[in-house]
């Protein structure tokens, strides 16, 4: 797509009150994007444009958010008040942010990146949150909480069942907001549940059955150990999301590994030398230099 969405990971200007001390702290968020309270609301809809920011690391961060394993976010409105002050107060939590007020920008950035969690607004003036929600779902497990300005039981009925993880109605607080966040990158970092039970690639030269717990190379049965199944399960589950060795690492082997993170390109190896036609050229566990690893399958 020709779309862009801007990206951000410094706070852009206004909407989010500051402490004595200067740091994004118990704010106010309003439509006006006026400092008011600590809430977002989406009363309002100013026209001012989004503006840019870099992406790197604001002062502040998350001790869960190390160096060089920072989330990467996905913030999609159409209030640019609201974006900003969205993204404003998730960098100053540690994340990376990335903006888009529609929703082809939105599925252009979620193209460009590899996005850890999506904050979705419903109401969009291109296509609805719920249409980019079924079109991300077709190929992606990645976390989606669904913003909106309906209280209604059906919506949030049919925002779940269209693939979301969560729901918050506006006006929300942003301490509600990062709890939420936190809690969802926390859980599905251990679920491994890829999005069909039996997934082939390339003409069934690859089937991987999840719910039997199988997996056949070549119509042949490969015997995995625990963390390569888990190593695996979680390359598929976020197709063409690039995994770092440290989040491979916590899945694989739980928050309490001490070790030197070069143990999963152990995995790896041992992986590709039981999937791959030839190791040395992979088409299913890439190496993304500089980055870490990614599922190929297609």
């Amino acid at each position: 797509m020709s779309y862009k969405g801007s990206e951000t990971s410094r706070p852009a200007h206004g909407a989010i009150a500051t402490g004595a001390a200067g740091r994004p702290g118990n704010g106010t968020v309003s439509g006006a994007g006026r400092p008011e309270s600590d809430t977002v609301s989406g009363a309002e809809r100013p026209g001012r444009a989004v503006s840019n920011s870099a992406e790197k690391p604001a002062r502040g961060a998350l001790s869960g958010q190390p160096k060089g394993n920072r989330k990467h976010i996905l913030v999609v409105d159409d209030e640019p008040k609201i974006l900003d002050a969205l993204a404003s107060f998730l960098v100053s939590r540690g994340f990376i942010v990335s903006q888009a007020r529609t929703g082809r920008e939105a599925l252009a950035a979620f193209a460009r990146n590899s996005i850890s969690l999506i904050v979705l607004d419903l109401m969009l003036p291109d296509m609805s949150g719920e249409d980019v929600c079924t079109v991300i779902r077709r190929h992606s497990r990645v976390p989606i909480i669904m913003l909106t300005a309906k209280s209604d039981e059906a919506s949030h009925v049919s925002g779940i069942g269209l693939g979301a993880d969560d729901y918050l109605v506006k006006p929300f607080r942003l301490g509600v907001l990062i709890a939420h966040i936190e809690a969802i990158l926390r859980r599905s970092e251990t679920d491994l549940v890829p999005l069909m039970a039996k997934s082939s690639w390339r003409n069934g030269d690859l089937v991987v059955d999840f719910a039997q717990g199988t997996v056949l190379k070549g119509g042949m049965l490969i015997s995995l150990t625990k963390k390569e199944r888990n190593i695996l399960a979680t390359l598929i589950k976020y197709p063409g999301k690039v995994f770092t060795r440290e989040e491979l690492l916590r899945i694989a082997f739980g928050y309490d590994f001490f070790g030197n993170d070069r143990v999963i390109d152990t995995h790896i190896k041992n992986l590709r030398k039981k999937l791959e036609d030839d190791p040395k050229s992979p088409v299913y566990i890439r190496t993304i230099h500089g980055l870490g690893y990614q599922f190929g399958g297609s």
